[in-house]
């Protein structure tokens, strides 16, 4: 009897498929996510497909995991209701003065996301 040896995924296929589930569920466009994690959208295309992934202790690394951190925020304050999760992203925001996916799409608008719902998630 032999027995086989457990594999470990690397961490750069785990985040970059982690990223790419999230942007789904957000409906986040390739070519959104390319802008927030500044990367080509064919780059992009390339990860969706499995054919490239994410470089560790990059921008885009940290820029993905901080879109996974939105993603998960907002899956406990909404208990993890999807629809009402794309209602949030695509509905104005008067705290941030646009739509939350508006707000993504900005220059660092990953992480005033992020922080926007620590806060939130703070008052209760």
């Amino acid at each position: 009897m032999t027995a086989l040896a457990k594999v470990a995924p690397d961490a750069a296929t785990v985040l970059t498929k982690a990223v790419v589930r999230a942007s789904d569920a957000l409906e986040i466009n390739q070519k959104v996510l390319a802008r927030i994690l500044g990367n080509s959208p064919s780059t992009v295309s390339r990860m969706v497909q499995g054919e490239a992934q994410l470089r560790p202790n990059t921008g885009e690394w940290d820029a993905a995991t901080a879109l996974i951190r939105v993603y998960r925020s907002l899956g406990g304050l909404l208990d993890g209701n999807d629809q009402l999760i794309k209602l949030w992203m695509t509905t104005f925001n008067h705290d941030l003065a646009a739509t939350p996916i508006e707000t993504l799409e900005t220059g660092g608008g990953v992480y005033q996301l992020g922080a926007y719902l620590d806060a939130y998630r703070g008052r209760f």
